[in-house]
Formats: structure tokens, sequence, C-alpha cells
């Protein structure tokens, strides 16, 4: 264990495929695990609760609002907070174990995405570092519906660790055009509570831009067929958000 005490906080909803392999990763060497759960109607729940796991239900109120919840519930300062699809690798669990936490110190995460079995390593979901280790004294995530982040009191140290997380995203495509349109309303959702509106050139060419983005300039053409998927759904999520907004303005506007 970590000379300091770390709680994992993982929010869920229908996680019943992965949450197994999420809490088994975690238990030799965090001081408790808390399951934070939306309403999920599989097995989630039980699975977790069969693995000794702390377990809360609480109602969606949005990713920033379900970890804090997680994170007011837990022992420790420090918390980890990794999702249901992801597993910590044995690197990243040895330099946790071996790590002397330090008050005023944010720790970042790689994370390395699998895609329907490719591990990726180009295009938008490159591996890339996250700030996933945090002290819950200083430290909350934001209220944003979509792509939270965290805001401090004091503005931390950043410090990255070695190893990984891993993260098995989407067994098929059909599972990733339907979590594209998930995002899409939620980031909409999030530009009219932040008064915001895609301008002229974003709605020309802010779609291509994603796509030429991540094929191109990220080198997802080195992933092949996969790296094209990804950059293409990228392009049409960028796309559906426009829409999305449109929709909900215009039902705003007629209320």
């Amino acid at each position: 264990m970590s000379s300091a005490g770390i709680s994992a906080v993982i929010i869920t909803k229908n996680e019943e495929i992965h949450i197994a392999n999420c809490i088994n990763s975690l238990k030799d060497f965090v001081d408790e695990i808390i399951v934070v759960d939306s309403g999920s109607d599989d097995n989630t729940v039980s699975i977790a609760e069969n693995l000794g796991v702390r377990v809360f239900v609480k109602e969606w109120e949005g990713y920033g609002a379900n970890k804090n919840y997680g994170a007011d519930q837990a022992q420790y300062d420090w918390i980890l907070s990794i999702d249901a699809d992801e597993v910590v690798d044995d690197h990243l669990r040895k330099a946790i174990q071996s790590k002397q936490l330090v008050k005023g110190e944010l720790y970042l995460i790689n994370n390395i995405t699998n895609y329907c079995g490719h591990w990726v390593k180009y295009t938008e979901w490159r591996p890339a570092y996250k700030y996933r280790l945090y002290e819950k004294s200083n430290t909350r995530w934001d209220q944003r519906k979509v792509h939270e982040g965290l805001v401090h009191q004091k503005e931390p140290t950043l410090v990255k660790l070695s190893g990984a997380m891993l993260h098995y995203s989407y067994s098929d495509f059909d599972e990733h055009l339907l979590k594209t349109e998930q995002y899409a309303k939620l980031s909409a959702e999030q530009w009219i509570a932040e008064n915001k509106k895609p301008g002229v050139l974003k709605r020309i060419f802010g779609p291509s831009v994603r796509f030429i983005k991540s094929y191109v300039f990220n080198l997802g053409f080195l992933e092949g067929r996969v790296g094209y998927t990804i950059s293409r759904t990228n392009a049409m999520q960028a796309r559906k958000k426009i829409q999305y907004f449109d929709q909900l303005k215009k039902g705003k506007n007629e209320v």
C-alpha cells in the first residue's frame, strides 16, 4: 500500500461486463473501493457488492457531480478516479504502491484505449496523461455535463506516474455510435448552459477539421481501418453536436 490512504471511486451504470475486472485490478493496492451506481438494471451492483466494495446508489446528476459524491463518501483524502471500463496495469500499481504521496501534488496517469480489441496508438485517442489521483481536500470535479475537469483551491504541482490505466472502450461499432450520440447531446446541452454557440466557421469546417486532425495530424491513418473509423466517428460527433444544439435552441425559443 502507499504510505497515504487511497480511496478508489468508480461511477457506474450497467457495467456488469467490466466492473469485476476494474475492481480486481485495484484490490491489492488501494485502501477502499467505492462504487457510485446511477440506476443499473443489470448485475453491476450485485457483482460489486459480492466483491466486497462499498456501493452507493445515487441518481445521475452528471459525471462531475457523481464523482464528487463518491469522493465525499471516502474515508481517505487521496482519491483515485477510475472508470468502470478501465483497469490498472502492473506498472501503475507498483508505481502507486511505492510512491510517497505529497500534499500539494496532483498525479497524472497515462490512459491507453482498446477499441474493438485493438490497442490505439494514434488518432485523437492516442495514449495521453489524465488527472486521476488527487486530494479531495484541495480538488473537486467541475459540473460540466461532459468532459468534466478538476478545479483546485490551490494550484497543485503536476507529477506523472509510470504505468497506465487500460481503457476497454467499445466492443463493437454500434456501441461506439450510441455513445457518440450521447456525448453529442450532452456537449450541446453544455454549450447552452454556458451561453455559447457554434460560429459560422465551426458549422462549415468543424467536422472536417476534426477528421483531418485525428486522421492526418494525429497519424490515425497508421491505424488502418480502425484509425479511419475512429476519426470519421469523431467528425460525426462534431456534426451531431451542432445539430443537437440547433434542436435544443429551437425548442427553447418556442417555449
